[in-house]
């Protein structure tokens, strides 16, 4: 199997002069940069009013924020500086999170320094352990194979909401409690328990079957009333390879969205559900607007993608359906604007992407218009980026009935993107774009261990955070 390690060498480093060289070159000319475009379907004319704006990076040192309209690039305006002292723009989502604690489970000796292993073990699992590991020596290893269900009935779950200061052996707990989920009678993990030389135990390693995999990412919002939340309802079967319901056989309320409130000083909390979801649904994603006054509630129901939308207290105020949704298509992923939403799905081939617009006026949010990328596809400009990209290319904008998109064309890396103008017509603009930035600013080295060889290939600017922003209506 070939291995290759890669060097990432920054040319901000003085040595031999490189940078020193091209950074009293850019300093004279580093604001030159023009812009390209090849129209590919509709008219310009149809972008008129978007301003499009794309920060770019190199080196960590080198920045250009570069602004044009998106109908006449040859008026680009562009800003740059050289800052050897700047900070890079970091990945900072901080996400909520919910799994099966035994799914893929391990605990290393850190946790048993002062005693302490136990505080952050569930006592199902904490009882468990001790039952497996009862005579063992000193610096001894064993390994067991057990059915789990043996041991306990339903799964422990483990849970991180961000900035919610309970303890996180009480939030586990509390959700342990709440969120019943039958553990299968097949289900078994290979348990290594090893002690120290005084006896006792410090490390723990579980192995998961791949059979039973549920390890997501969960949504959470801090509201006035408490922490607002939900979880898909589905896992990963590594067998069957693909998505299974999640038995809700045992949960009082079924699956909906839940809402976790705390006490006084913050010790405890409990969990309630502030809306129950009819049998069957999947839960897809769950978002609100910047203020937290709406949230949106995202779900595959009866072959339909269906939104529903809350108030701040959680109340429901409007359901949509905006697009079928078949066996066949999968939930990608929903852009959020400051006054429009839109969420995207895919199926089979670069052709099968299919959006909704969802926007707010005076009469509350309301679904637009819907379409397919299958046009742009068949003119090359296939698919779109995922947003949980680091630095992801991805933008939109939303006004007066037109969607603008922003994404990345070609090779990933590269500053060449296109623009998409959508109405209720479908699409009525589709160009390429490429800026005049090509100096590389870092070397990347690539050793096959193998061949004992090495290659060498030079990364362009990165684009760090795309905007698109429609400031008038054309005449």
């Amino acid at each position: 199997m070939k291995r290759s390690v890669t060097l990432i060498l920054l040319l901000a480093l003085l040595a031999a002069g490189i940078l020193t060289g091209s950074t009293l070159a850019l300093d004279s000319k580093g604001d030159q940069v023009t812009i390209t475009t090849h129209a590919l379907a509709g008219d310009p004319s149809a972008a008129e009013g978007l301003t499009v704006n794309f920060p770019l990076i190199m080196g960590g040192c080198l920045f250009w924020d570069i602004s044009f309209p998106a109908d006449q690039p040859e008026q680009a305006v562009t800003q740059f500086r050289y800052d050897p002292d700047a900070e890079s723009p970091s990945d900072t989502d901080d996400q909520a999170s919910v799994y099966f604690l035994l799914a893929s489970t391990s605990y290393s000796d850190i946790y048993l320094l002062g005693g302490s292993l136990w505080e952050d073990v569930p006592p199902a699992l904490t009882a468990m352990l001790k039952q497996l590991a009862a005579g063992m020596e000193p610096d001894t290893e064993r390994t067991r194979t057990v059915r789990l269900t043996d041991y306990m009935d339903c799964w422990p779950l483990k849970a991180y909401l961000p900035d919610c200061p309970l303890p996180t052996s009480v939030l586990n707990q509390r959700m342990s409690e709440y969120f019943t989920v039958p553990i299968p009678q097949d289900y078994q993990v290979e348990v290594e328990l090893a002690t120290n030389r005084l006896g006792d135990l410090n490390h723990v390693v579980c192995r998961k079957e791949e059979h039973y995999l549920f390890q997501s990412d969960a949504w959470s919002f801090e509201t006035p009333q408490g922490y607002l939340f939900t979880f898909p309802n589905t896992y990963y079967d590594g067998q069957l390879t693909k998505s299974v319901p999640i038995d809700s056989s045992r949960l009082l309320a079924g699956w909906g969205l839940y809402r976790l409130t705390l006490n006084s000083d913050n010790t405890d909390g409990q969990l309630e559900t502030v809306y129950t979801l009819p049998e069957g649904s999947e839960i897809l994603d769950f978002l609100a607007d910047g203020d937290k006054s709406t949230f949106f509630l995202l779900t595959r129901e009866e072959g339909m993608l269906r939104l529903r939308v809350f108030d701040e207290r959680a109340a429901l105020q409007n359901t949509f359906d905006l697009l079928p949704m078949g066996k066949e298509d999968h939930y990608m992923q929903t852009y959020a604007g400051a006054d429009f939403l839109v969420p995207m799905l895919y199926g089979e081939g670069p052709d099968s992407y299919r959006l909704a617009v969802v926007a707010a006026d005076s009469q509350g949010w309301q679904p637009d218009f819907t379409f397919s990328l299958a046009e742009q596809a068949a003119l090359g400009v296939k698919g779109i980026s995922w947003l949980d990209t680091y630095l992801c290319p991805l933008s939109m904008d939303y006004a007066d009935g037109r969607l603008a998109i922003r994404d990345a064309y070609g090779d990933y890396g590269e500053n060449n993107f296109y623009i998409s103008v959508y109405t209720g017509d479908g699409l009525a603009y589709l160009g390429t774009y490429e800026s005049s930035l090509t100096i590389p600013a870092v070397l990347q080295t690539e050793y096959d261990i193998a061949t004992n060889k090495s290659t060498v290939c030079t990364l362009p600017p990165v684009v760090t955070t795309p905007l698109l922003n429609w400031s008038e209506t054309p005449s």
